[in-house]
């Protein structure tokens, strides 16, 4: 969807929130930020959200990819795993 096009509807009536650093919840994000904490050490990752006027659907983008290296020893978060339901996408 970040190139203008929806996976689901194929439509390119596509927005994404806008909004300034340090700005936090905007009109225009539905979510800014994930924390991230391992340990004592706490991780900030900022969100790009883009929305399917048509139909709705939403997908987020971690904008500051770097700190995603500590999202596997992060509190609260886990790996899926792939079953063989999910791959026929049930």
């Amino acid at each position: 969807m970040n190139h203008g096009v929806c996976p689901k509807c194929q439509s390119t009536e596509i927005y994404r929130g806008l909004s300034a650093d340090g700005e936090g919840l905007t009109a225009g994000s539905y979510i800014s930020l994930i924390e991230l904490i391992t340990g004592k050490t706490q991780t900030t990752l900022w969100l790009n959200t883009y929305v399917c006027q048509l139909c709705g659907y939403i997908e987020m983008y971690i904008a500051n990819q770097d700190g995603l290296a500590q999202l596997s020893q992060a509190e609260g978060w886990e790996r899926v795993t792939t079953t063989h339901n999910s791959l026929l996408g049930d």
